[in-house]
């Protein structure tokens, strides 16, 4: 444990390229035509003071890139080809500067990162075996390490996953491979989360190029103003979408009857460990602006009861609305969890996030809209 964190602490500049894969299973059996198996690629690269670059991309090929420079922050969605540039926002990584991330203390950090973050929040941790491990072109001796949820320190949700297995490479003590598998039983059936992290290191303290960290617009993009995200199929200042979704209580909850409140939805999963932090802030922001016209709903499209059961767990009172369909996702053209989306008294988009949004920034859309 403490040779792993020392030579985190210890990354002065690094570049990594990240596979995920999620597999799904009920009673045993994969569920891909219910809910697909998820992949995904990112590169993480990070040089002092706080320079950074993330990319990441799933199926389709185009994704999201994340450019700081050490003076500001670009993010480009190549699906709309748009960007915007603001002030500085670390992202968090190992060898970044820290000193200005998220003031109400919930770090952004991305779900293919979670590995390595979480492994300070682990206890009892022990070796399973030693193995080799297929990574970077060769096979890389490694320890095996099975290790328990610190519910007290980190942010998994009790019961939900509470062990996790880490491939530690033998000399360098970098995390090569991350494993967690997260069982529920709801209504009799058995259902099984399956999240694999592979990393590749392509360079580990070692000078990284100036251009890595520079961002060129590529021809025809155009500029998206602060907080907004590209225009999807309901953009900015549009009517928003209708919907009629179930809360776990069978009531419904019609969109035309929250007409003269403020609305935000938050797209989620259980196994999305980024999210577990979003709903923590969402929980916060609610009971900041209880009484102010502004209600909060989750929007989960797993299996029946097990987004309320996991919100239990957590002792989360944010209500959220069942939409195994995936209308939402599909009206808002969601690409990634977490996401938010804001609707004004007006029943209009006003403002959308893909990704972790900080308490600040949430403030921030709310107060475009009258709540503050």
């Amino acid at each position: 444990m403490a040779q792993v964190d020392s030579a985190y602490e210890h990354l002065a500049s690094y570049q990594l390229d990240v596979r995920s894969t999620t597999k799904f299973m009920r009673n045993g059996s994969a569920m891909s035509n219910m809910v697909p198996n998820m992949e995904g690629v990112t590169m993480i690269a990070s040089s002092p003071p706080s320079k950074s670059r993330f990319e990441t991309r799933g199926a389709g090929g185009k994704g999201l890139i994340q450019v700081t420079d050490g003076l500001s922050t670009v993010q480009y969605d190549e699906n709309s080809n748009s960007y915007q540039q603001r002030a500085l926002i670390p992202l968090g990584l190992p060898g970044s500067n820290l000193a200005s991330a998220d003031p109400d203390g919930v770090v952004a950090v991305s779900g293919q990162t979670w590995a390595v973050s979480s492994f300070g929040m682990v206890k009892n941790p022990r070796i399973l075996r030693e193995e080799s491990l297929q990574a970077e072109n060769r096979a890389i001796p490694c320890y095996v390490i099975e290790a328990e949820t610190d519910v007290a320190k980190g942010m998994a949700a009790a019961g939900l996953a509470p062990k996790a297995t880490y491939w530690i490479d033998k000399i360098r003590h970098l995390i090569l491979r991350f494993e967690q598998k997260s069982v529920m039983t709801v209504n009799g059936d058995t259902y099984e989360t399956d999240q694999f992290l592979d990393f590749s290191y392509t360079s580990v303290n070692e000078p990284l190029p100036d251009a890595l960290f520079k961002f060129t617009p590529p021809k025809g993009a155009t500029v998206r103003r602060e907080l907004e995200l590209p225009t999807y199929s309901s953009p900015i200042g549009s009517v928003a979408p209708q919907f009629a979704l179930q809360l776990p209580d069978k009531s419904i909850v019609e969109s035309a009857q929250l007409k003269g409140k403020v609305v935000i939805l938050a797209f989620w999963t259980t196994w999305c460990t980024p999210c577990w932090a979003q709903l923590e802030t969402l929980e916060r922001i609610q009971k900041e602006f209880a009484g102010k016209d502004l209600v909060i709903f989750g929007i989960n499209e797993e299996a029946e009861g097990l987004a309320q059961q996991f919100l239990g767990q957590r002792s989360l009172t944010l209500l959220s609305l069942s939409d195994p369909t995936a209308s939402l996702r599909t009206a808002y053209s969601v690409s990634g969890v977490p996401s938010t989306v804001v609707i004004d008294k007006n029943g209009r988009t006003s403002g959308r996030h893909l990704g972790l949004l900080a308490a600040e920034d949430m403030r921030k859309l709310l107060e475009k809209v009258g709540i503050k």
